[in-house]
């Protein structure tokens, strides 16, 4: 599932970068933050299961946001393209 919410972060990227800059800028964004919180928790389910639950928490919160706002950027992108 990670991959395909950075795969959707990273075509609004591209879709938005073409245009509308700063929107484009802010999708990168989105998509890098996407793609390094979902390394961040794969590391400690892989190398640290003793790791203190509220780290955990915060990792997939910011997954989690990153993931709806890279989603809704992507409506978007279809919405100012189809203009």
């Amino acid at each position: 599932m990670g991959w395909l919410t950075f795969a959707a972060c990273a075509y609004a990227a591209v879709r938005l970068l073409g245009g509308h800059s700063a929107l484009g800028w802010v999708a990168a964004i989105v998509a890098v933050l996407n793609l390094w919180s979902f390394g961040v928790m794969a590391n400690y389910r892989n190398e640290r299961p003793s790791v203190d639950s509220a780290i955990q928490r915060t990792w997939i919160t910011v997954n989690l946001l990153t993931s709806i706002a890279g989603v809704v950027l992507l409506i978007v992108s279809f919405a100012i393209k189809s203009r």
